[in-house]
């Protein structure tokens, strides 16, 4: 090849990879009414002659452009792995597989991450670096062809080129002949295997009540037959519907003739799939998948596979509306040569928005005033060090029944919950930032401040509610006060507490894990948790003398209020020590806590050892849930209330450990929870 042809074929090249990087590496092929596939005749042809030259079968231009330019990367890092890192991060960002992220926002990451705040000067270091990596990927795609010269081209299996229905027009559209297969949704071996064997995973569904059992099926085949029990999906885009889209989805099931007992059954099962699907997504790698809410009906509903050897496998859902969802038909084919399947899903992602984002921000008296914001899935992590509050809203529930109230808690099981499994509490929610969205009277602003008499905590409170039940609440959900949870690790929690009284013959779904406790019931468990709590405190790490004599009064204090006098006061006096009698104070609270354990049920017939109550309700059980409690005629709490009223040290000992768990510096410090 003469000099001129090289330097003719390294501008073309240069101007390509200029077009590719503008336009996004997975959109090459997008073609609509203001955009056309990009030109790139010198790149597909070094792509595709790579792609003969390592013997693989031809899946098309895109993905065979990304493979040249992923394995280029990976050789020229050897001799310029800044440049390379550079065109990487423009190219792909952190991406493994599909690119789901705009050019755009792309190029905005590369700028940041390389710390240039020139906008000329970014541009030119992108430049340099894209007419060197041009050079490169010339020589070595030749080099490549020309070490496999015994290759025959004839014998790599291609793709069927498309084929016309009238060659003589070139305006007619290209009409692929696929291969399709159908099944049913019950059939669910082809879906996990489909997810087992895929990299890259999109799924657009409408409720995703079944998906984190599907998920956790196939990421145990994938795990054992990669042989890697750390093995995970490179990417993980699942799409849900918003609460108001649900209301206009036509799937008016058989064993619901009615149509508001349909919406309440769809409401029920995303609710549930939302909080399995995040139960099973928690331990996962947090930068390999994301969540997205679309409030907009998706053009199909179904999954995106991509294969590791490139290949995108769709499995489009067919619904029939009188049909149940087992029932449902599903088409399972290959995407199109210019990838018109994937590109809606991408479309799909690209307009939903990543569920669940909560304000963080500061509590002042009664009121929140939020400045910053967070992602559900980062915040309250333990042990992340994370500073600021998160709004929260409680809704203390209960029912009448034979003139006697009946506290309602749910039981926190994996599946509805991530954090204090098989403790009670009642229902509860982040405040998220599209509760400050949804009041009639502030349709477009977001509140930026707010209180416990405000719409927005209200709205929250609701929404939980619909959540575990499926339907809007009847009656009032009253405002109670607030409260505050301080962490030694993490976020610290503000709280905005309701109440609210489900009709006597509500019925509360299996689903929800909520139950009826007796008042007597409440004291065995939290006792049980005073127990378990003091013992492990005397186990702890040591800390400094002021830090541990606060946090040995927090136990003894709430020992004395659960009916553990003596014990209490031994702890107290054995402060600091490290010796046979305090071993002895341990081995006495270890097996009272044993005795005191308390088994349930769970709706699945599982057995259940509580381990108490949820923290904050833990913690103000005496101050704001007794009372409440004796107020709405729970049998057993007023005179429980007019004992502790009646007795002097009782009654200090809830005022001191109010103080005490308000108490930032003491709190921040102590080792175990209490």
């Amino acid at each position: 090849m003469s000099r001129d042809d090289y330097d003719t074929r390294l501008v073309e090249l240069i101007a390509e990879l200029r077009r590719c990087r503008r336009r996004g590496i997975d959109q090459l092929d997008l073609d609509t009414h203001n955009q056309r596939p990009i030109a790139a005749l010198e790149l597909e042809r070094l792509a595709a002659d790579y792609a003969i030259s390592r013997g693989m079968e031809r899946r098309g231009r895109t993905p065979e452009i990304k493979l040249l330019l992923r394995d280029g990367l990976a050789a020229w890092e050897d001799e310029n792995p800044r440049s390379a890192t550079l065109i990487r991060d423009l190219f792909f960002g952190d991406s493994t597989g599909t690119v789901t992220k705009r050019a755009g926002d792309l190029l905005k990451a590369a700028k940041h991450k390389w710390r240039v705040n020139d906008d000329r000067g970014f541009h030119a270091m992108c430049d340099a670096a894209l007419h060197d990596f041009a050079e490169f990927l010339i020589d070595w795609a030749d080099a490549s062809r020309a070490d496999s010269d015994a290759v025959d081209p004839d014998s790599i299996t291609r793709r069927p080129e498309p084929t016309r229905l009238d060659k003589a027009d070139p305006e007619d559209t290209d009409v692929e002949h696929q291969q399709i297969t159908t099944g049913y949704i019950r059939d669910r071996d082809r879906f996990v295997q489909l997810l087992a064997e895929a990299a890259n995973v999109t799924i657009i569904g409408v409720t995703h009540e079944h998906l984190a059992v599907w998920l956790e099926s196939a990421l145990a085949l994938k795990r054992a037959a990669t042989h890697r029990p750390d093995a995970f999906w490179n990417s993980l885009h699942i799409v849900f519907l918003s609460e108001k889209l649900l209301e206009h989805i036509n799937d008016e099931r058989p064993t619901a003739p009615d149509r508001m007992e349909a919406l309440r059954q769809r409401r029920l099962g995303a609710s549930y799939g939302r909080r399995s699907v995040r139960a099973f997504l928690h331990h996962a790698p947090a930068a390999r998948w994301e969540l997205y809410e679309t409030s907009y009906v998706p053009p199909l509903f179904g999954s995106l596979f991509e294969m590791p050897d490139g290949s995108h496998v769709i499995h489009m859902m067919i619904r029939d509306p009188q049909r149940n969802p087992r029932d449902q038909l599903y088409l399972e084919l290959a995407d199109t040569t210019h990838r018109y399947f994937g590109t809606v899903f991408e479309a799909v992602v690209r307009s939903g928005v990543e569920g669940g984002i909560v304000p963080v921000g500061t509590p002042h008296g009664d009121r929140f005033s939020w400045s910053a914001k967070r992602f559900r899935h980062s915040v309250l992590k333990d042990g992340s060090g994370a500073t600021g509050w998160l709004p929260v809203v409680l809704v203390v529930t209960w029912r009448s029944r034979e003139g006697q109230a009946e506290p309602l808690f749910q039981l926190r099981v994996p599946g509805l919950a991530v954090r204090e499994l098989d403790r009670l509490s009642h229902p509860a929610s982040y405040l998220y930032q599209d509760d400050l969205l949804r009041s009639p009277g502030n349709p477009v602003l977001t509140a930026g401040e707010f209180g416990l008499d405000d719409v927005y905590p209200a709205n929250a409170a609701r929404r939980r509610l619909r959540w575990d039940t499926g339907v809007e609440p009847l009656g009032e959900i009253h405002p109670v006060t607030t409260g505050r949870q301080l962490h030694s690790d993490k976020e610290h929690l503000f709280f905005f507490l309701f109440s609210y009284e489900f009709p006597a013959d509500f019925p509360l779904p299996r689903s929800a894990e909520m139950h009826a406790v007796p008042f007597r019931d409440l004291l065995a468990i939290r006792q049980n948790q005073t127990l378990r709590q003091a013992a492990l405190l005397c186990q702890s790490t040591p800390t400094p003398p002021k830090v541990r004599a606060g946090a040995y009064e927090i136990a003894a204090l709430n020992l004395m209020l659960d009916g553990q006098i003596e014990l209490g006061r031994r702890l107290v006096s054995l402060l600091g020590k490290r010796d046979p009698q305090l071993r002895d104070v341990v081995e006495e609270l270890t097996v009272a806590e044993q005795h005191t354990r308390q088994l349930t049920w769970t709706s699945t017939d599982r057995e259940v050892t509580l381990k108490g109550l949820s923290c904050l309700q833990y913690r103000e059980f005496y101050r704001v849930l007794l009372p409440l409690y004796a107020k709405v005629g729970v049998p057993g709490a007023a005179d429980h209330l007019s004992r502790l009223h009646g007795n002097e040290e009782h009654r200090s000992a809830v005022a001191r450990l109010s103080e005490l768990y308000q108490d930032d510096e003491l709190m921040s410090r102590i080792p175990v929870e209490l």
